[in-house]
């Protein structure tokens, strides 16, 4: 299965990563996209965001809390429409 894919990250807390992220969010559901957000990191700020942008809910994908079968199937999860919780 082919999952698109974008990563945006920041060398440090405070560079607008959100703000980037949920612009481009918006961007491409105004194109028609389906599309999936995911946060890496304990951080439950973010999530809110994305889910307000994009109307479902947000996934965590970060590897200290999930082994690699277990981000590989939350993802996979998300491209099919359903939460992996």
């Amino acid at each position: 299965m082919e999952i698109k894919r974008i990563l945006l990250a920041a060398p440090k807390s405070g560079s607008g990563k959100t703000v980037v992220t949920c612009g481009l969010l918006a961007a491409l559901k105004a194109r028609g996209l389906k599309l999936a957000a995911f946060k890496c990191g304990p951080d439950y700020i973010d999530p809110m965001f994305h889910r307000r942008v994009l109307g479902v809910e947000s996934e965590n994908l970060d590897s200290f809390f999930w082994m690699t079968r277990g981000l590989r199937n939350c993802l996979c999860a998300a491209r099919r429409g359903r939460s992996f919780r």
